[in-house]
């Protein structure tokens, strides 16, 4: 006769069985007309079983075939209510037992989702990025949340760049450290250490270290997140759809004139909230840089890396101008109603001369600049 399982007949039948002692309980109790010796013994009973039950699960002997055991998580969710309550109008109280069974569902059957709403805020000297928590999936079980890996591309002088951030738990972070005037793409996922979860993919870190942001640093200590063995453990999600950002220039440059081999220049800054300007001069070779000092800021040296490459006092430049035209229809000049001709505004293109100088700025590319005619000087801008 083949001998039964009792941790296997349990973790199968557990179910079944604590819904038939609640129902035998109910059932006697309710029969014996509400006595209040047999509610006591009932009670005792339920608890006798109960040892009996945990006792079984404790001397089971162990599993011939390897097979994933979950009669811990059996135990863990086995939970029973047993109590006495008086029902109204009558004199004697009555025995209820309640017991409840969750039902762990294996890893296998575990998702993981991605996160939502990824926004991308632009500042003058940083970039702040947020997204939203994964939401659930309807009817389904998520697996444990690990955190959420920040991807970061970006293309420096031709170079295309990338780096990973391990964010922990955090939905924001702060690049202080992008440079302006360059692009900076970013995508969040979320991963957890469930290496069975289903709805990601196994964690592709192509070749790259996970960098710790400075933000989560602590909440890592002790833990080595940048080797190739964890991030082979991981299960990401799917990531957001990318967002882009650019820093806007802290600086910005305008040519008031030329005296002859002299650029006459106005170099800004944007220094405590707002746009700040001084002049400056410099020569074909020259750095531009402008210095000072201001009750508000105090001492200021202004250097951007910037070098006039060339000074030109008369550039050749077609512009367009507003000239006055008679009407013509068919080649004829047309009049109007009271006889006298009609006229119109029309652009055309001339050739002018303007003051223009070259530069090349601190990433090595080359910006022609011509005189500002409309420079209101002060305008929007304070003066050091």
């Amino acid at each position: 006769m083949q001998q039964i399982d009792i941790k296997q007949a349990l973790t199968q039948f557990g179910g079944y069985i604590a819904t038939g002692v609640s129902v035998v309980i109910v059932v006697v109790a309710l029969l014996l007309g509400g006595s209040t010796t047999v509610a006591k013994k009932k009670l005792k009973e339920t608890e006798l079983l109960k040892t009996r039950l945990q006792a079984a699960l404790q001397n089971s002997s162990p599993q011939e075939q390897k097979m994933k055991d979950y009669t811990g998580m059996l135990q863990n969710n086995w939970q029973q209510n047993v109590q006495l309550e008086k029902m109204s109008g009558a004199e004697s109280f009555y025995a209820r037992g309640e017991f409840k069974y969750d039902h762990p569902v294996p890893p296998a059957q575990q998702w993981i989702n991605a996160p939502e709403n990824l926004a991308v805020e632009v500042g003058m000297e940083k970039i702040n990025v947020k997204w939203d928590a994964p939401p659930d999936l309807e009817g389904k079980k998520m697996a444990t949340f690990g955190g959420y890996f920040l991807y970061r591309r970006w293309s420096d002088r031709g170079k295309k760049e990338s780096k990973i951030f391990d964010m922990r738990e955090n939905t924001s972070f702060e690049d202080a450290k992008a440079e302006s005037k360059v692009e900076y793409f970013y995508k969040v996922c979320a991963y957890t250490e469930n290496k069975e979860a289903k709805g990601g993919d196994k964690m592709d870190y192509m070749g790259q270290e996970v960098i710790v942001s400075e933000q989560t640093k602590e909440s890592w200590e002790g833990r080595k997140v940048t080797t190739q063995e964890w991030l082979r453990d991981l299960v990401v999600s799917r990531c957001t759809a990318e967002q882009k950002g650019t820093i806007l220039p802290s600086y910005k440059l305008e040519l008031s004139g030329v005296a002859g081999d002299t650029a006459l220049l106005k170099l800004s800054k944007w220094e405590k909230g707002s746009w700040r300007f001084a002049p400056c001069q410099a020569k074909k070779g020259d750095k531009i840089k402008a210095s000072g000092h201001n009750k508000e800021i105090g001492r200021f040296d202004w250097d951007p890396g910037w070098t006039v490459t060339s000074v030109n006092p008369r550039q050749e430049v077609m512009r367009p101008r507003p000239v006055k035209k008679m009407v013509l229809k068919d080649g004829e000049i047309v009049k109007g109603p009271d006889g006298n001709i009609l006229y119109k505004w029309v652009e055309e293109p001339f050739k002018d001369f303007i003051a223009a100088i070259e530069y090349t700025d601190e990433k090595g590319n080359t910006i022609s600049l011509t005189k500002n005619e409309d420079d209101k000087s002060g305008k929007d801008k304070k003066q050091p």
